[in-house]
């Protein structure tokens, strides 16, 4: 009895969560700062070879996807500074110990740089390595 109780409980939080909702598509360039925003209501994305063509408001915009890092959907618009905190590699809204794991990860080969968007590039000299690491702990002690 109780695991059927338990099953109505799953049942009843499973069709009562939605999805988080967002007012922009961010096609963002490896530079982590600059790209491409489109509203996503009526947002529609087709792709032909290697470029997405993009629909919205009644426009379409064709962009070459080799000229970009990542995708993110967000509530903020790029406005040519970094969508993120700089130095938090994963994402998590907080600078700390994780985000120096995450790229002990990508120095060791463990994890790939791309899976965490520009992120990984703290110091801005288009690599990911070691100096990365000393750019977050800088950030953390305050230098």
């Amino acid at each position: 009895m109780k695991q059927f109780f338990a099953l109505i409980v799953v049942a009843i939080v499973a069709f009562t969560a939605g999805a988080d909702t967002y007012n922009y598509l961010n096609f963002v360039k490896s530079d982590a700062v600059s790209g491409n925003s489109f509203g996503t209501t009526g947002l529609k994305i087709t792709f032909s070879g290697t470029n997405a063509n993009v629909t919205a408001d009644g426009q379409t915009t064709t962009l070459a996807m080799s000229n970009f890092g990542y995708l993110e959907f967000s509530n903020t618009k790029l406005d040519g500074s970094p969508s993120w905190l700089k130095g938090d590699v994963n994402g998590d809204g907080v600078v700390d110990v994780a985000d120096i794991n995450c790229l002990v990860n990508i120095i060791l080969g463990n994890a790939s740089a791309s899976d965490f968007g520009g992120r990984a590039n703290v110091n801005g000299d288009d690599a990911v390595d070691v100096s990365d690491i000393n750019a977050i702990i800088s950030i953390l002690i305050g230098v």
